[in-house]
């Protein structure tokens, strides 16, 4: 083994991370648990770091940024500026950890699972990230079983965003619940209402607060402390919100998981608009769909709708004309579904190839005859 286990005093350290991206930003959440006292320095710094309770500065590193400096992460996607910030870093005896480079590393990150006074941490010499982080799983469910019974999870759907469409069973949950982890597309004022803690973890396109198995750890580790634990998103949990992936990452791990149904953004749209998604005559099969997957995904059913299709609607009214879908085929959009944000607009497929998408999201969209404008 090349490294020597070994825990740090940093109450008083002047720490350093050079980066601002993925990497950068897993080294700073772990460290913002231990201290408040690092500094980021990079040309872009991400938006969670910014979230932290460290000092940034959107710059360049410069070969004084190491003044004083006694612990120091190079995160940087330069390989040959990496080295370089290494090679500064040992003529000055700084002891610095370099990523996805071992062998300039002089201390790895572990596996870190902390319950107050409790510690603890599993290495592996940065050669089996993934079976460190499954060896702290166990250790820290051994640990917190010791001191108390592992909580429970349980997947709430929020619905379109009405709180007044969540079932009584939703609401149950969210009283009992000692953490709430929640997505964006629900009401944050009436979240405020329950004794709670509220923590954010909600992925927009372009933006995510938290990575999946950053929300999975999250989960397990509220978990493991005793508390009952609430996921709540937007719609329905078990409808393109990776229900399934944390479902399988608890129950493997041990923890009880629950789930209550949400209604789903296509059932709110029929009803806000008033349209049988399977009306007699005109509709024998509705396909719930992904707008925003890489390639327009054209299921033959007669009623479609499209979840997550801002930025996709021209290349979807485009596939589906391809496949056979009539050009004059009715289209609905609905935007910010039951709440006071929310729009409407009828087109049909022939206007959605004539111009990129530009609509207010979250948005839905409604295709098929179905969606005639009355």
């Amino acid at each position: 083994m090349d490294f020597l286990p070994i825990n740090i005093r940093i109450s008083d350290a002047k720490i350093l991370i050079v980066g601002g991206g993925k990497v950068a930003t897993h080294k700073a959440t772990i460290l913002s648990r231990f201290t408040n006292r690092a500094k980021v320095i990079a040309p872009e710094v991400n938006d969670k770091i910014k979230a932290l309770p460290f000092k940034w500065e959107k710059r360049h590193f410069v070969e004084t940024d190491l003044d004083g400096v006694s612990l120091l992460f190079v995160c940087t996607d330069n390989h040959q500026l990496n080295h370089h910030i290494h090679q500064l870093a040992r003529q000055r005896g700084i002891l610095t950890s370099v990523c996805d480079s071992p062998s300039e590393c002089d201390f790895t990150s572990p596996a870190i699972y902390r319950d107050g006074d409790l510690t603890i941490s599993v290495a592996s010499d940065a050669k089996d990230v993934k079976r460190s982080i499954a060896i702290r799983n166990r250790i820290a469910a051994l640990a917190s079983n010791q001191q108390q019974v592992p909580g429970g999870v349980v997947l709430v759907g929020f619905g379109p965003g009405d709180p007044e469409l969540l079932t009584m069973k939703a609401i149950k949950a969210l009283q009992q619940a000692d953490i709430i982890f929640h997505d964006d597309l629900v009401d944050k004022e009436f979240l405020k209402t329950f004794p709670a803690e509220l923590i954010y973890v909600g992925k927009r396109s372009g933006h995510h607060s938290a990575e999946q198995h950053e929300i999975n750890q999250m989960l397990l580790e509220a978990a493991l402390r005793g508390k009952s634990v609430v996921r709540l998103k937007g719609g329905d949990p078990m409808l393109f919100a990776h229900a399934q992936e944390e479902i399988r990452y608890l129950e493997n791990r041990g923890i009880e998981v629950t789930v209550v149904p949400g209604i789903t953004t296509a059932s709110a749209l029929a009803a806000r608009a008033k349209v049988s998604l399977t009306e007699r005559g005109v509709s024998q099969s509705v396909a719930l769909i992904n707008g925003h997957a890489n390639r327009p995904l054209t299921p033959d059913a007669e009623t479609l709708v499209y979840y997550m299709s801002g930025s996709k609607l021209q290349q979807i009214a485009q596939a589906l004309i391809a496949r056979g879908k009539r050009p004059g085929t009715p289209v609905l959009l609905a935007s910010n579904l039951s709440t006071p944000h929310e729009q409407f607009v009828h087109t049909t497929l022939t206007e959605l190839t004539k111009k990129e998408p530009d609509y207010p999201t979250p948005l839905i969209a409604l295709i098929g005859d179905v969606a005639q404008n009355k």
